[in-house]
């Protein structure tokens, strides 16, 4: 599914915002991790995974209308399970629904450090994205690719329709993932 952005050509992006933010690196041990992904467009994404196969995404549109607000308009909520194969991560949505939820924050980008003590440039809102699975807290990961989209985004290949794939979380094929069924999962 192509997401357009919801907002007007008054809207305004904050554009240290854009690119790949992550809290992965963020707490010792985690056995879960929560990203956010700014668009320039105006788009993205927020992914949750834990260590065992569950994900959850929403997919936004945001703004931001004042210094220091930061505006999502999440459009659509997916979840489902993940594996590990041969070095990809391949996700199956087993639930996806619409929603029309505006989500008001108030954030800070600030110098910081990871749970290592590295330099890191962090993200704080005032409240978590989603409570229990996507924080208030990330730190920039990196830059996004012109065409990325979420994890869980079918591409279609031919005649093939594939998830592409970039795990939160450094998922271990050894894990205990087990075999699931080969019906429904793509890559």
């Amino acid at each position: 599914m192509q997401l357009s952005p919801a907002f007007t050509m008054e809207a305004v992006l904050d554009t240290r915002l854009v690119g790949y933010w992550s809290d992965k690196n963020l707490y010792q041990g985690a056995m879960e991790a929560a990203d956010i992904a700014f668009r320039p467009d105006g788009t993205g994404w927020a992914y949750w995974s834990r260590v065992g196969g569950g994900f959850f995404v929403l997919r936004f549109s945001w703004d931001t209308p004042k210094d220091w607000q930061l505006v999502l308009g999440l459009r659509e909520e997916l979840s489902g399970r993940w594996r590990a194969e041969r070095h990809t991560v391949r996700h199956r949505v087993t639930s996806q629904a619409a929603c029309d939820t505006k989500i008001v924050l108030t954030y800070k980008i600030r110098a910081g450090h990871d749970v290592l003590g590295r330099p890191a440039t962090l993200l704080e809102a005032d409240q978590p994205i989603s409570r229990g699975t996507v924080g208030d807290r990330f730190a920039l990961e990196r830059e996004l690719a012109g065409d990325e989209q979420d994890p869980a985004a079918r591409r279609r290949t031919g005649n093939v329709v594939q998830h592409r794939s970039a795990p939160a979380v450094n998922h271990d094929e050894r894990s205990g993932l087990g075999r699931p069924r080969q019906s429904g999962w793509r890559s």
